[in-house]
């Protein structure tokens, strides 16, 4: 059987349409302070970049890799609201630690 590109592309536009539909019915599959600390660390990574000869996605994986190690979590979306205070407690010492080594 042969399809079309009309055909293929229906397909396509109608999984997307079920992906988003219960991507929206199910809510976040993170926590709410990870969610907002999520997007803290962006805008300093951001904010901060032109600071560093880093990628953008090398800083995150760091600061990432930094909360995931303390916190215990093996992955991000396993992390609770009390995790996520430890999580900011570390970000803010890694911002910190900038600061002082950067200045």
């Amino acid at each position: 059987m042969d399809l079309s590109k009309e055909d293929i592309k229906q397909i396509a536009n109608e999984v997307y349409r079920l992906q988003v539909k219960n991507d929206s019915s199910n809510g976040s599959i993170y926590c709410d302070e990870w969610v907002k600390l999520r997007k803290e660390i962006s805008e300093w990574i951001l904010t901060n970049l032109n600071r560093t000869k880093y990628s953008y996605s090398s800083v995150e994986m760091q600061i990432y890799g930094a909360i995931k190690f303390v916190t215990g979590c093996k992955g991000l979306r396993d992390m609770t609201n009390e995790q996520a205070k430890g999580a900011r407690w570390i970000f803010e010492q890694m911002k910190t630690g900038f600061e002082k080594n950067r200045s």
